[in-house]
């Protein structure tokens, strides 16, 4: 699947929601979960198409790019970086039925992670599975 620059996209998981900012406090005020019924600002990502074919996604909520944060062993997905950096580069997979997975610079594919019954967003799974497959939506065409 291919995104034209500037598109705007929602990512829905395997439990039916969206992905979403959300804002947990402390340290984690921008984590990214599967955790949305209905499309807000919070669920929308604009693309980026970078010259390496892989892809950045910046949230709309707060203007910050997607970015694998490191916290210890967990590898988070979190709308944290003003800049494109190595860990907000994604390669889009192709899956079938208008879904994608998207692989880290981790080289791990991210995955709906579920951490005491939230729906984290994080690069931790080294296979696709059906919890690393994302329905894209284009909320708006460049």
């Amino acid at each position: 699947m291919s995104f034209s620059d500037g598109e705007v996209i929602a990512l829905t998981a395997h439990n039916g929601l969206y992905w979403s900012r959300v804002n947990r406090g402390g340290n984690r005020t921008n984590t990214i979960e599967a955790s949305k019924n209905s499309l807000d600002r919070d669920s929308e990502f604009t693309v980026v198409n970078l010259k390496n074919g892989k892809i950045a996604l910046k949230a709309r909520s707060n203007g910050l790019y997607l970015s694998r944060i490191n916290r210890g062993s967990i590898n988070s997905i979190e709308a944290a970086k003003e800049v494109i950096d190595l860990s907000s580069e994604f390669k889009v997979i192709d899956r079938p039925l208008n879904k994608i997975a998207l692989l880290a610079d981790n080289d791990l594919y991210i995955s709906v992670i579920d951490r005491g019954g939230i729906p984290f967003i994080e690069a931790e799974k080294n296979q696709i599975d059906i919890w690393s497959e994302f329905t894209v939506t284009v909320v708006r065409k460049k």
